[in-house]
């Protein structure tokens, strides 16, 4: 909890301070922000805490905001308070992608139960993308034949198709082929084909199997 931090971000002194008090007794660290443009101008802004903020503020509201960490993909979950927010405000917030809207006047408890949860959630995510970038960098390693051979593979061509396929010899795709497993640390076609597929979400579909 030491090293994350909570952004509070609101244009009213009072509602800065009183979450600041709030937060430290009970031992997370914080940075405030009058405006949102502040925070997103903030150079050495950390992704692991999570970000409460007004949601009617002047320049940059908390829903623009959020609109923007959306688009930056940033981990940092979201909390939205409001004493003012419609129901179809209330609506798009949480479509897009708010972890919770509190209503104020709210308690100190709704405050820390919604911090706890965001954190849990913000550890996930840091270490779901923690994995995806090791995964990035395994098929970084493959060559542009490696890749060639385990798409067919993985679509379900044999070894021999593949030679023949690709006019090369057996041995020379049993070599690729063991290179492929080596270094994607993988024993079987199966794992082989998951950890294909996940590469491939994680790049949005960019590549599909078996080259055209």
């Amino acid at each position: 909890m030491s090293q994350a931090t909570i952004y509070i971000i609101d244009d009213h002194e009072d509602g800065r301070e009183g979450l600041q008090a709030l937060l430290s007794v009970h031992g997370y660290r914080t940075e405030s922000f009058s405006d949102a443009a502040q925070f997103l101008q903030m150079a050495n802004r950390t992704e692991t805490g999570c970000v409460i903020t007004d949601f009617r503020m002047e320049e940059i509201n908390g829903l623009e905001l959020l609109t923007q960490l959306k688009k930056e993909k940033s981990v940092l979950p979201v909390i939205l308070v409001s004493a003012y927010a419609t129901v179809p405000e209330a609506v798009q917030i949480m479509q897009q992608g708010a972890l919770t809207l509190i209503q104020k006047p709210y308690s100190e408890q709704q405050i820390l139960d919604a911090v706890e949860l965001a954190l849990k959630i913000n550890a996930r995510q840091l270490l779901e993308r923690g994995h995806q970038t090791e995964l990035q960098e395994q098929f970084l390693t493959l060559s542009e034949e490696e890749l060639q051979i385990l798409e067919l593979l993985v679509s379900g061509t044999t070894s021999k198709e593949i030679a023949l396929r690709l006019d090369i010899s057996s041995r020379t795709i049993d070599r690729r082929k063991q290179a492929i497993f080596t270094k994607l640390n993988v024993d079987s076609i199966a794992e082989l084909t998951m950890l294909y597929i996940e590469w491939s979400q994680i790049n949005e579909g960019s590549r599909q199997f078996g080259p055209n």
